[in-house]
């Protein structure tokens, strides 16, 4: 599986949208906008949600755990409404374990039931799977997981609280 990248197309500037070429690899799979739609109402198989951030708030976001908090959620309120178009299935976020294990164990055990979980969504139906990422893992681990997420051809994450 390759790495996603997306580049952003040259449109005229006097319009008020853009054009994405969404790429695995050196492989297109994508340009958008397939279908524009209300995001209650997808259309499309590629769906952006997007937040602007200034530098300050990202760097408040950095040293202050409420304000990530509150921005997960706002942004999470975006996904839900993806989720609930029927298209989408998401990783569970095993909260209990976050809290009972620590170190490698935790990673390991995480991806192991989240391997789980894809494994039983790719035979039961045909929907675009969100691998989620808990806020609560420790950094370190996140690169892991991500890894993990691609190897399984999950190229959509949610970063979890």
């Amino acid at each position: 599986m390759g790495k996603l990248k997306v580049h952003i197309n040259t449109i005229d500037e006097n319009l008020m949208f853009r054009s994405l070429d969404i790429k695995v690899g050196s492989k297109t799979i994508a340009t958008t906008p397939i279908k524009a739609s209300l995001p209650e109402y997808p259309i499309s198989p590629v769906n952006e949600v997007y937040k602007k951030f200034s530098i300050d708030k990202l760097e408040k976001c950095n040293i202050d755990n409420s304000m990530e908090t509150k921005i997960n959620q706002e942004i999470r309120k975006c996904l839900l409404l993806e989720q609930h178009n029927g298209d989408v299935a998401i990783t569970p976020i095993f909260s209990k374990l976050i809290k009972t294990l620590r170190e490698e164990k935790l990673k390991n055990t995480f991806i192991k039931l989240t391997n789980q979980c894809i494994e039983i969504a790719n035979t039961l139906n045909n929907k675009t799977i969100i691998g989620v990422i808990p806020a609560k893992m420790p950094r370190q681990f996140i690169e892991d997981i991500i890894k993990n997420y691609i190897d399984k051809n999950i190229i959509h994450y949610h970063y979890r609280p």
